[in-house]
């Protein structure tokens, strides 16, 4: 066999393995993805139901699950849930270095941890702001600090 026809060989043979290798996603086999602790979906309420279950408390463990609504562009780390109230939970990852998979949107998620009470100041609200896309002029007109429910997961479950 000539030099020529031995690179020619594993050229080619590369590019048949290559292409029939290709790696198989979660996401692509519709099985559920764990994300940080393992979790299962027993028990789980709803997330319009998390704020009667709040009640007057600022912190409760919860598990939840609804619809992913977005993904943050920044940090794949945070995810957003539908409150079915016009309002978003936030939902961060306790303590993980991880990224949640941007095709999430639409989904379901089901998340164990804490669900809290978040304050967030006047003063960061209009980067905030901007990001989901209102006008710089219009964040600027925020002077005061906005309430609302986040969550801080061990394990989430996307499905």
């Amino acid at each position: 066999m000539t030099f020529k026809s031995y690179i020619l060989t594993i050229f080619i043979s590369s590019g048949i393995y290559g292409c029939s290798n290709q790696p198989v996603t979660d996401a692509t086999l519709s099985k559920p993805i764990y994300i940080g602790e393992k979790i299962n979906e027993a028990g789980a309420i709803d997330c319009s139901e998390l704020k009667d279950k709040l009640g007057d408390a600022t912190e409760i463990d919860a598990k939840v699950k609804g619809e992913v609504i977005g993904i943050c562009p920044d940090k794949t780390c945070e995810l957003k849930m539908d409150m079915e109230d016009g309002t978003c939970l936030i939902v961060k990852m306790n303590n993980v270095n991880i990224s949640i998979p941007k095709d999430a949107t639409g989904k379901t998620a089901i998340i164990e941890g804490k669900a809290y009470v978040d304050t967030t100041s006047s003063k960061l609200l209009p980067g905030y702001k901007i990001d989901s896309g209102l006008s710089a002029s219009e964040s600027e007109e925020i002077s005061n600090p906005e309430v609302s429910l986040a969550f801080n997961a061990k394990g989430v479950i996307i499905r």
